[in-house]
């Protein structure tokens, strides 16, 4: 789940009261932008244990994203098509800053893969006319 801080101190949650990324509005200034792990951290004290939720957070960007990778599996025998339902595979959030890119995609068991580009290899790859939420460098 993503977590969006805000610079006039709002928070935003993916999924609190169905919560989506396009929800934010067009006028919010995001300062930092978090991605829980998916998983569970448990720390023993002399008080009790305590369970924490990791997270991942990027900050100091020009403009933020977000997005979900998910697979379907499709199969054809004999001219009939059928498909499994959507899997999500990773969770996708990134930053940029002048003319870079920097993507962080995290898979279902917490790893974090990272890449930089530049913003026109994106332009290139993409049609960014089509994302709801715009991008711009």
């Amino acid at each position: 789940m993503f977590i969006v801080q805000t610079k006039d101190g709002k928070t935003f949650v993916e999924g609190k009261e169905g919560f989506v990324w396009d929800n934010i509005p067009d006028d919010v200034e995001i300062t930092s932008l978090s991605l829980t792990l998916p998983f569970k951290v448990s720390f023993k004290t002399k008080s009790g244990d305590i369970l924490l939720n990791p997270k991942f957070t990027i900050k100091d960007f020009d403009s933020y994203f977000f997005s979900n990778e998910e697979t379907i599996s499709i199969l054809a025998v004999n001219s009939i098509l059928g498909k499994s339902n959507r899997v999500l595979t990773a969770k996708i959030i990134g930053g940029i800053k002048g003319d870079n890119v920097f993507e962080y995609r995290m898979d279902r068991h917490g790893n974090i893969k990272s890449r930089i580009f530049s913003f026109s290899e994106l332009e290139k790859s993409y049609n960014l006319s089509a994302i709801r939420k715009g991008l711009t460098n």
